[in-house]
C-alpha cells in the first residue's frame, strides 16, 4: 500500500496467501463503486499442466480483497487456462465487460449485467480453441466500435491444428507412478497418434519401451494401442484448432468477423502488442513481438518474434509496414511491450527473460 509519499508497505491479504500459477492481473471496477477491483487470470494447478486453475474476481472492500468469483462470475471457472484478459465495454452501456484468452481454450466474452457477469453464448469464438497468448483492444477502421487483436503461437511451429484435424493434449497418470503424464497427439489416417517418438515417450514413461520393443512397432501404434482406452477416457483432454493470430472485427450488436493477421505476423508467438498511430493517418497501427526460448521437449525454440510493425488498412486488417521506415529489432527472449511518455517524447519498452530492458524512441 502506498503511504502517500511514494513508500510502499506490504499489506497481508488472506485471499492471496495460497500459491497461484498465474499469468495476468487486470484492474476492473465491475460494480461501479469507484474503487479498483481485481481480475486474476490463472494458468494451471501447480505441477499439473495443462489442468487449469480457477481464475478469480477479487472485490475491493475498503482496501481488502475478497474472492467474489462464485457470486459474480461463476462461469469464469469453465474457461480453462487464462493467459490474458482485456477489460472493455462491449455494448456501450457504461459497465466494464471483459474477454479472456488462453491455451487450449476458445475466446470467451463476459458481459457485465449491472454488477453480475454473464458469459456470452458465442459458439464461433468459444469453439475457436488455440494457444492464445494475448489480446489487445483497438479500432482498426476508426468506426467507434472496439475491435480486438488476439495473439496466438503462430504457424512457424512443428505442430499443426485445424477444425478438421484438432491438435490434442491428454493428461493422466498413464503409467501408474503417481505422477501426471502429458501426451500430445495429432490425427493420422483417421486415428490419433502420439506426436513424440518412442525414445522421448519412453523417457517419460519407461513402460512404453517394455510394451513396444522396436521403433517400428511404436510407429504403427495408435494412442489407444499405447495407453489403453480406459486411461484415455479418464484423461483430462483439451484441443487446439488454430495457431493463427487474428483480428476480431466488430460488426456491431455483439457480432465479430475473424480476419487473419498478415503472413509475417504468423511467424512467431504474438506475446504482446501496443497500438500506435505510427503514420499519423488517424488509424491505429500495431507493434507486435514475442519469443519462447523455453519450449517443450523436441520442439525448437520460437525465436523469430523480435518486433514487427503492422499498419492499418483502414478497413478490416493490417499490412506490413515498409521495412526501411518501420523496421524494429528487439534482441532477446521478448515477452512484453509497453509505451510510455517522458518529457513529451514517446518511448517503447520491451521486457525480456534474463536480459535488460530495451528502450526505443518512437519517432513519427
Amino acid at each position: 500500500m502506498n503511504d502517500g509519499q511514494g513508500v510502499f508497505n506490504r499489506r497481508s491479504q488472506k485471499v492471496l496467501d495460497k500459491p497461484y500459477s498465474g499469468k495476468c492481473v487486470t484492474k476492473i471496477d465491475y460494480d461501479r463503486d469507484g474503487d479498483i477491483d481485481i481480475l486474476i487470470g490463472n494458468r494451471i494447478i501447480p505441477q499439473s499442466y495443462p489442468i487449469a486453475a480457477p481464475s478469480l474476481l477479487l472485490e475491493n472492500e475498503n482496501g481488502m480483497l475478497v474472492d467474489r468469483t462464485k457470486d459474480i462470475v461463476p462461469q469464469l471457472a469453465e474457461v480453462g487456462i487464462v493467459n490474458d484478459i482485456v477489460i472493455t465495454d462491449l455494448n456501450g452501456d457504461g459497465w466494464d465487460d471483459f474477454i479472456t484468452v488462453g491455451e487450449w481454450t476458445g475466446i470467451h466474452r463476459f458481459r457485465n449485467d449491472h454488477g453480475v457477469f454473464v458469459k456470452e453464448q458465442d459458439t464461433l469464438l468459444r469453439n475457436l480453441a488455440g494457444w492464445w497468448l494475448s489480446i489487445q483492444e483497438t479500432d482498426v477502421n476508426s468506426d467507434g466500435k472496439p475491435d480486438f487483436v488476439v495473439g496466438n503461437v503462430g504457424e512457424n511451429i512443428k505442430h499443426k491444428a485445424s477444425k478438421d484435424k484438432p491438435f490434442k493434449v491428454y493428461a493422466n497418470d498413464f503409467d501408474n507412478t503417481g505422477n501426471l503424464d502429458i501426451v500430445l497427439s495429432s490425427p493420422y489416417k483417421g486415428e490419433y497418434v502420439p506426436v513424440r517418438g518412442r525414445e522421448c515417450s519412453s523417457q517419460q514413461m519407461p513402460m512404453i519401451a517394455e510394451k513396444f520393443k522396436t521403433y517400428s512397432s511404436f510407429a504403427q501404434a495408435s494412442l489407444v494401442d499405447i495407453y489403453g482406452e480406459d486411461k484415455l477416457t479418464d484423461a483430462y483432454v483439451r484441443q487446439a484448432v488454430t495457431f493463427k493470430s487474428i483480428l476480431l472485427l466488430n460488426n456491431g450488436e455483439g457480432d465479430f468477423t475473424i480476419h487473419n493477421l498478415p503472413h509475417y505476423a504468423q511467424m512467431f508467438p504474438l506475446l504482446d502488442m501496443v497500438e500506435e498511430d505510427l503514420n499519423q493517418d488517424g488509424f491505429a497501427d500495431l507493434i507486435i513481438a514475442g519469443c519462447i526460448y523455453d519450449t517443450e521437449v523436441e520442439t525448437p525454440r520460437l525465436d523469430n518474434g523480435h518486433g514487427l510493425v503492422l499498419l492499418s488498412n483502414k478497413s478490416d486488417g493490417y499490412f506490413l509496414g515498409d521495412q526501411d521506415q518501420y523496421r524494429i529489432f528487439i534482441p532477446g527472449d521478448v515477452k512484453s511491450l509497453q509505451t510510455i511518455a517522458i518529457a513529451d517524447e514517446e518511448y517503447l519498452l520491451a521486457a525480456k527473460n534474463d536480459d535488460v530492458l530495451s528502450i526505443f524512441k518512437v519517432d513519427r
